[in-house]
């Protein structure tokens, strides 16, 4: 567009791209490399993927197949697990997601139902985070792991993980994983 202004698009099939200015400071002139000093912006202005429309969701997935697979074929082993909440945690995670919601500005108007997929989703995946870096730390192997939320006909999520190790001398046993997620059940 100028000499300090440039436009790409990197949006691919999106229906709805989102504009984005990057700015990075300009020390020479991209065309003629001379020196242009300091105080000059140089500006890009892209288009990008909304990561909501059905074609950005279906890319993402795709993506993460293909690093799926990858991992599946580099990994000495891998294991597939899930991983599911007991009545008790799905309880405990309703009154975190009520009380986090009536401390939102939006107030009770956001208030989860109680089989709401996205409030248990999102207080329920903080403890499997921990429960997976807790297990890391205990069992001190390398590993690498993929983790993919589904809701049960309840409404109330549940966990697919696989878990590639990523040494063959260094396996991981199946009571450690057993022993991982301490607020349901694992299989």
């Amino acid at each position: 567009v100028s000499q300090s202004r440039y436009e790409g698009a990197i949006q691919g099939d999106c229906l709805n791209p989102f504009p984005r200015t990057l700015t990075a400071p300009q020390q020479s002139d991209p065309i003629t490399g001379r020196d242009l000093g300091f105080g000059r912006k140089l500006y890009l202005d892209i288009l990008t993927r909304c990561r909501e429309c059905d074609n950005c969701l279906r890319h993402r997935a795709l993506t993460w197949r293909a690093r799926a697979e990858s991992e599946y074929l580099l990994a000495p082993r891998t294991w597939f697990g899930t991983i599911t909440l007991s009545p008790e945690s799905v309880y405990k995670y309703q009154l975190r997601a009520l009380a986090s919601a009536s401390d939102s500005p939006h107030g009770d108007d956001e208030a989860p139902e109680s089989g709401c997929f996205k409030a248990i989703h999102k207080e329920a995946s903080r403890d499997v985070t921990l429960a997976l870096k807790r297990f890391r730390k205990n069992v001190r192997k390398p590993f690498k792991y993929l983790i993919v939320a589904e809701a049960h006909k309840s409404g109330v999520p549940h966990y697919h993980v696989l878990l590639h190790e990523a040494n063959a001398n260094q396996q991981i046993r199946h009571a450690e994983l057993k022993a991982m997620w301490r607020h349901g059940f694992t299989d």
